[in-house]
């Protein structure tokens, strides 16, 4: 065991939707169970089919995600978050209470690098994405630089490098 927390939820679960909604449309699909649970399932498309799509299953009590499949522009399934067990009763209540006042590990984050000003713009982005990063560094065994910049939109990201 490590001292960091690693987070491995998906990036929807940590999006700020009113943002995303230039970029998305939010359609109801329908009710479904996941973990014995009745869920409201919502799609998450992108309108210009640049980006991956997803569906969302949440749980009509709670508004949890039971289920998140993160899609290609083909429908395809690239990656699947889904809770196989759930329960939500006064031991967990209590038991949550808990976690309140332990000391967890710190959560893991990527150390900042230098500030740096790359010179460059790519020719074309999707709408919605702004620069989240960008950096300089050299490559091991080439003596050659990289540069690199990441762009977002909140819920879908991509890297350009340039040598």
């Amino acid at each position: 065991p490590g001292n960091h927390i690693i987070d491995a939820l998906p990036s929807v679960i940590f999006a700020d939707f009113t943002k995303l909604a230039t970029a998305y449309d939010f359609i109801t699909v329908g009710r479904s169970r996941i973990a014995d649970q009745m869920c409201d399932v919502l799609r998450i498309v992108s309108r210009d089919g640049t980006r991956y799509s997803y569906v969302v299953w949440l749980d009509v009590d709670t508004k949890l995600p039971l289920r998140i499949d993160l899609l290609d522009r083909d429908g395809e399934t690239l990656e699947q978050f889904r809770v196989i067990s759930f329960a939500v009763d006064e031991g967990v209540r209590n038991l949550m209470q808990g976690l309140e006042k332990a000391n967890l590990p710190p959560s893991l984050s990527v150390p900042k690098g230098d500030a740096v000003t790359l010179t460059w713009q790519p020719g074309w982005i999707p709408a919605g994405m702004s620069l989240v990063s960008q950096n300089r560094r050299t490559l091991p065994g080439l003596n050659k630089n990289m540069e690199s910049k990441l762009y977002s939109d909140g819920l879908f990201s991509f890297a350009i490098n340039v040598t």
